[in-house]
C-alpha cells in the first residue's frame, strides 16, 4: 500500500511480487511433477514378463496371461493421429476375450457397444515396443516362438 501525492492510497501489487507469487506457484508445481517423474523411474520391475507359463503384464495393474488362453498372435497397424504414419501393436488373440475382462471392463464395453464403438478386435490387450528395450520384430517373434512350443508340448501329452 503506498500513498500518492493527492492523498489517495494505491493497493497495487508491485511487479515483483507477482513474478515472485508465480514463481513458488512454478517451483511447487515442478516439485510435485518432478516427485511423480522420479518415483516413475525407480520402479525397477519388467514391464513385460515371457515365460514357460505365459506372459505377464506390469502396467499399473499386473496382469498375467497364460499360453493355453491365447489363439495366436497378431500384427495390428493403426494410425494414432492423422499427422504420424500407423504404429504397430502386437495383439495376442484371446481364444475367449470375454473371460479376461472384468466386470468394470464390461461395464465401460457394454456402453462402448451402445455408442458403436468398437474394441480393436475385441481383443484386451495390445503391446507396443516404445517404452520397451527389444525390437519390434524381436518380441513378436519371440511370442510366436514361446507360443509354439508350449502348443508342440501340449499336443505331445495328448
Amino acid at each position: 500500500m503506498t500513498i500518492v501525492q493527492n492523498g489517495t492510497l494505491d493497493f497495487s501489487i508491485h511487479p515483483f511480487t507477482k513474478f515472485g507469487l508465480l514463481g513458488i506457484v512454478v517451483m511447487a508445481l515442478g516439485g510435485l511433477l518432478g516427485r511423480v517423474y522420479i518415483k516413475k523411474l525407480s520402479i525397477t520391475a519388467p514391464a513385460l514378463i515371457i515365460d514357460d507359463e505365459g506372459m505377464t503384464i506390469n502396467g499399473k495393474k499386473q496382469r498375467t496371461i497364460t499360453w493355453d488362453k491365447i489363439d495366436h498372435i497378431e500384427v495390428v497397424e493403426r494410425r494414432i493421429s492423422n499427422d504420424t504414419s500407423p504404429d504397430k501393436f502386437i495383439v495376442p488373440v484371446l481364444k475367449d476375450p470375454e473371460e479376461y475382462f472384468n466386470d468394470a471392463t464390461k461395464k465401460i464395453l457394454g456402453t462402448l457397444d451402445n455408442l458403436n464403438i468398437e474394441a480393436e478386435a475385441g481383443q484386451p490387450i495390445e503391446i507396443s515396443t516404445t517404452f520397451l528395450q527389444c525390437s519390434f520384430d524381436g518380441l513378436k517373434d519371440l511370442l510366436e516362438a514361446k507360443l509354439a512350443e508350449y502348443n508342440a508340448k501340449r499336443e505331445a501329452k495328448i
